[in-house]
């Protein structure tokens, strides 16, 4: 994260230990925090945390940093401790604990609690909401939202690693995902648009320390279970999106800003804790023509949630599911984990959009088996409505000549997804049929995700 961190992140106040271990049986290594009292004046954040070892060496414990840094915070207390003895040992192998093994995903890690935004009046909040605005719709504009990208950068990087006898899972444990400007999934976007928001902080004082992005856990099954603990559960996260949050004090009023261009809403969401003016309720976000999904936002009871709860309507029949964003700290993992959780899901997009959140052209497919499976792609005809082509993993790998309006439609799309090639879409159709097409690959590759969706199906 180092390498993309765009704002500062730091450490949280401590662990979380599982409901099963009892603290008081066990031994404990304490160490300061990372953040200064210079840094940072909340009492919380200078405040000694415990760690308890037993658990500790059995991955029982949600960290407060990434599983890159704490290994030398760690490192340096074993070279000071020298009877932990056994404890000592088993923290000698911290990096499987930080990512055990038989474990699909690392642990998730988050930071700072973050301070409020104080905004003294309506008339300035509703400033500082027009600047939000324009720094979403700007980036809804410039990058598409992209997820095929990223997995053809992990495919070719898995095509050319050192040893070949090296299998894709132990490939996925030791791949550092890279975020570029023209492969933006949600992290991409966030980081993106929080560099874009700390610019306001001359105009808007305070509101690159409130700033962070928040981790996001999408069909919540049993949503009280889940809020139950402290910070979510470790075990069973996927934390699958990330979004931009702001908290704020809007007139002494507790509230909380969402912006999330991932899922193409073209304005920051507004959730106030009383559900008063000028708090959001539900709305239409972006999306395709045909989409007919209501998202609402509300603050949970607890403080450190916001329940995103999505509502549409499918051949008559209205469905619902809840999503709960983790609001009370700063995630720490969004590359380490939702980033490298994005490379092995089951479904791909590239989605141009416009300003208002619309999504104007794209292409989408499912990793389904090669000989089934299409890629699905749409563009806008002169009367602004949507055309929608197939095209077969098949025929693109092998090259098969195609009719005429599937060549002229491809040309449509390629021009609204503004690809800089002037052969750029019929390319990336290609690049991606050879990456599908590797069986080897693509089997390793869904059974990581399988183990994925088993671990979080208890959410």
């Amino acid at each position: 994260l180092s390498n993309t961190q765009v704002f500062p992140l730091s450490i949280s106040t401590g662990p979380r230990l599982d409901n099963d271990c009892d603290p008081h049986d066990s031994e404990f290594i304490c160490f300061k925090q990372a953040s200064s009292p210079e840094r940072h004046g909340n009492k919380e954040e200078k405040e000694l945390f415990q760690v308890t070892v037993r658990h500790l060496a059995k991955g029982h414990v949600t960290f407060p940093v990434s599983h890159h840094g704490i290994l030398n915070e760690f490192n340096e207390i074993l070279a000071k401790h020298d009877h932990y003895g056994e404890y000592g040992n088993a923290l000698c192998t911290l990096g499987d604990i930080l990512w055990p093994p038989d474990r699909p995903l690392p642990y998730p890690a988050w930071g700072a609690i973050k301070t409020r935004l104080h905004v003294a009046s309506l008339e300035r909040f509703h400033e500082l909401i027009l600047a939000l605005t324009t720094c979403v719709e700007d980036q809804l504009k410039t990058h598409c939202y992209n997820t095929v990208g990223n997995f053809l950068t992990f495919f070719e990087s898995y095509k050319n690693r050192k040893d070949l006898t090296q299998s894709l899972e132990s490939f996925y444990h030791e791949y550092n995902p890279p975020i570029t400007p023209k492969h933006h999934t949600c992290v991409g976007l966030g980081l993106d648009l929080a560099g874009r928001i700390v610019e306001l902080e001359q105009t808007y004082p305070g509101i690159s320390s409130a700033l962070f992005l928040a981790s996001c856990e999408e069909d919540i099954g049993n949503v009280n279970r889940y809020v139950s603990t402290p910070t979510p559960d470790t075990r069973t996260s996927e934390k699958e999106h990330v979004v931009i949050a702001l908290n704020i004090s809007l007139e002494g009023r507790v509230g909380v800003l969402i912006l999330d261009t991932g899922y193409h809403v073209p304005r920051p969401v507004i959730i106030m804790e009383d559900r008063l003016y000028p708090h959001t309720g539900w709305f239409k976000p972006g999306g395709t023509s045909r989409s007919r999904r209501l998202y609402n936002y509300t603050l949970h009871p607890s403080g450190r949630y916001v329940l995103w709860d999505v509502k549409e309507i499918r051949k008559g029949i209205e469905e619902c599911e809840s999503a709960l964003i983790y609001t009370h700290q700063a995630f720490l993992s969004p590359v380490d984990c939702t980033e490298r959780r994005n490379l092995v899901y089951n479904f791909k997009s590239l989605l141009k959009r416009d300003a208002r959140g619309n999504v104007i052209a794209g292409l989408y497919f499912g990793l389904k088996p090669f000989e089934l499976g299409h890629f699905a792609l749409f563009y806008q005809d002169e009367k602004q409505q949507q055309v929608d082509f197939k095209i077969s993993f098949k025929d693109i790998f092998l090259a098969r000549e195609l009719p005429e309006t599937i060549y002229e439609s491809l040309r449509r799309c390629q021009h609204q997804l503004e690809l800089e090639d002037c052969d750029g879409l019929i390319k990336l159709l290609k690049e991606t049929s050879s990456a599908l097409n590797n069986t080897e690959f693509m089997n390793q590759l869904l059974a990581i995700n399988q183990r994925i969706v088993k671990l979080a199906e208890n959410n």
